[in-house]
């Protein structure tokens, strides 16, 4: 997954072995609009993103992929799920 605005507390949780029993503290005015920054980047090109409108939109033009976002292990779509998690 991309690191182009992804929230400071990713990489130190990485930093400190991705221990899943330990949830970072969270600062709530800073990390929701920095995620879903971070999460607008990570979506293909084709993907209204007009001002950022939160949800994205859900069109998908024909013979379009998801292959920038449909990425598997520890540092792939699991990571920005257990980032929700967090949240």
């Amino acid at each position: 997954m991309g690191t182009h605005d992804r929230p400071t507390e990713v990489p130190a949780w990485t930093r400190a072995k991705r221990n899943t029993n330990s949830t970072p503290k969270l600062d709530l005015d800073t990390f929701p609009p920095k995620w879903r920054s971070w999460w607008s980047s990570l979506q293909p090109f084709w993907r209204p993103q007009e001002g950022m409108d939160w949800p994205l939109g859900f069109a998908e033009p024909a013979n379009e992929e998801w292959l920038h976002v449909r990425k598997a292990g520890k540092n792939g779509i699991f990571l920005i799920v257990l980032t929700l998690y967090w949240w």
